[in-house]
């Protein structure tokens, strides 16, 4: 769930840890995990779904899997 920054900023830092090798890079990058919990201490929520969503499809990598939205 979003309405949690604390435990959302976890969650990416643990996907930080995970290698992409599509983009040569973590799974979820140090700025956007930055700028995702900022967004969601802010109340931000919708900018900050944008933002994992932007992550999570440069994570597919243009596949289409079938997962819907970040909720």
């Amino acid at each position: 769930s979003l309405h949690d920054p604390d435990r959302v900023d976890r969650l990416l830092f643990d996907l930080g840890r995970y290698y992409n090798a599509l983009t040569d890079g973590p799974i979820v990058e140090l700025p956007d995990r930055q700028r995702v919990a900022a967004l969601l201490r802010a109340g931000e929520a919708e900018e900050a779904r944008r933002l994992l969503e932007a992550c999570l499809n440069r994570y597919r990598g243009g596949i289409e899997d079938g997962l819907g939205r970040v909720e």
